[in-house]
């Protein structure tokens, strides 16, 4: 099959992607396929199965500032990619999106062992701010990473849910200035 001069194009900004010792014509081919939107979501769905973590990466990144609802499900599967640069890059176009499909996978990744990137699935969550993902962030607040207690608290407090309160004022006590502080947010939120 014979592709157009617009698809020629998409094909080689894909592959710009992939240039590892250039970091600059990674970053303008990636705000290309961003410029291009819904021409580009195919391509690029397709590319979070390439074999270079790189291009995976960026893909996932312009889906995500895309924010094509037809890029859910392909990154949703993506999620269980090996590398965490990947993975975070998944979380993060996930919650970019914001769709409610999203919200089951990421708390079974969150809930795993193996989730490297806690706190950008967290994040994620947050964004989307569907009720559902409330009780597992609840319990994400005893995470023993600071980082990711202080993500848990303000994701709470941006989906509003009112069980969140009494677990929220629990962490005001948190050994850690920047949990507190995400913590007082987050209730002023709700």
């Amino acid at each position: 099959m014979k592709l157009s001069k617009n698809e020629r194009d998409i094909h080689d900004l894909i592959e710009a992607l992939g240039k590892k010792r250039e970091p600059l014509v990674q970053k303008e081919a990636l705000e290309s396929l961003v410029k291009l939107r819904v021409s580009a979501v195919d391509f690029l769905i397709a590319a979070l199965k390439d074999t270079r973590w790189s291009v995976r990466e960026r893909a996932a990144v312009a889906l995500g500032r895309i924010q094509h609802a037809r890029a859910v499900d392909p990154l949703i599967h993506a999620l269980k990619d090996a590398d965490r640069r990947v993975e975070w890059a998944v979380a993060y176009a996930l919650g970019e999106i914001g769709d409610a499909r999203a919200v089951g996978p990421l708390i079974q990744i969150l809930s795993e062992e193996r989730c490297a990137v806690p706190r950008e699935v967290v994040t994620a969550l947050g964004k989307i701010g569907d009720p559902k993902a409330v009780d597992p962030l609840i319990e994400v607040l005893q995470d023993v990473t600071s980082n990711v207690r202080d993500e848990a608290a303000i994701a709470l407090g941006m989906i509003g849910d009112a069980r969140a309160l009494r677990p929220l004022e629990r962490v005001l006590d948190d050994d850690n200035k920047f949990v507190r502080e995400a913590a007082a947010a987050a209730l002023e939120m709700i």
